[in-house]
């Protein structure tokens, strides 16, 4: 009830009535080719020989859904790291990102490693990457994800990105803990296991994480500060607070590495499940001056 009176206050009934609905669809799941090791034509061939129907992402060609989704997971193209799993929501979140490259790329609260890879993949593994994650065993799953996609110029590290300090970097990510309010069609348990209380606890945590892996930033950099949260406190709050406090950081308008149809009046990325039909996520991409 806590989380529905949230929304009601915030959106009409009508808005918030297709949340609901939404939450409670069968989720999409989506799996990203990787295109340094076949082609998007090369899988949808694939795909057309087993007779498994599938749909191609409007925005990101090389991601697909299907209805068959164990028939993925347990085929050769997932074994031999032709494909992942990972929404197009993500993918938007490394568009904004954009690195270049050669540069040093920090990946905050990395694991299972989704978008470390998408990076790799992209900048076709010209580029050096220290992920970093708190749990040990995430760590290990995503080292896992690694030796599946054949891929060496990643280093996994283990951090507390609260407190600990970071390699020096130019273009930064951190996908923050949050709510998960983004993704409850994916994840129902949070309905009913998440508090009111929770939502401060989280603002905390995403604080101290941006305050403290922003001071390792090169001068000129980026930091892409993600969750999959639709909570105000969670996003442009922590932003607003952010560059209030850190004048030597600004505010890069994410129109001009995404299409605009994710991009809120202020400038963050911002999807709202049942409109843009994925993953609620939020993305802000900062520059330090």
């Amino acid at each position: 009830d806590w989380m529905i009176n949230r929304w009601l206050k915030r959106w009409s009934s009508s808005k918030t009535e297709k949340l609901l609905a939404w939450n409670n669809k069968e989720p999409k799941i989506w799996f990203r080719i990787n295109l340094l090791k076949v082609s998007v034509n090369e899988i949808h061939n694939f795909l057309n020989d087993n007779d498994i129907d599938f749909i191609q992402n409007d925005i990101l060609r090389e991601y697909f859904s299907v209805n068959s989704v164990q028939r993925i997971l347990n085929s050769k193209i997932m074994k031999e790291g032709l494909v992942s799993v990972q929404s197009p929501a993500n993918g938007l979140v490394v568009k904004l990102l954009s690195p270049k490259p050669n540069q040093i790329v920090f990946d905050g609260c990395a694991a299972p490693g989704g978008k470390s890879t998408y990076i790799n993949e992209l900048l076709n593994e010209k580029i050096q990457i220290h992920s970093y994650d708190n749990d040990q065993k995430r760590i290990k799953k995503m080292q896992n994800n690694l030796e599946r996609l054949e891929v060496s110029n990643i280093e996994c590290h283990k951090s507390d990105l609260t407190t600990d300090q970071v390699i020096n970097y130019d273009s930064g990510l951190i996908d923050v803990p949050c709510s998960g309010t983004g993704v409850i069609s994916k994840r129902i348990d949070i309905k009913w296991r998440r508090k009111k209380e929770d939502i401060n606890e989280m603002v905390e945590i995403q604080s101290r994480i941006i305050n403290n892996v922003s001071k390792y930033l090169n001068d000129k950099g980026v930091l892409v500060y993600s969750t999959c949260s639709i909570e105000e406190e969670e996003n442009w709050g922590i932003i607003d607070n952010f560059l209030n406090s850190n004048h030597n950081f600004k505010l890069d308008k994410a129109d001009k590495f995404i299409p605009k149809e994710y991009v809120d009046k202020k400038g963050c990325l911002s999807i709202f499940p049942p409109i843009h039909d994925l993953d609620g996520i939020f993305a802000a991409r900062l520059v330090k001056k």
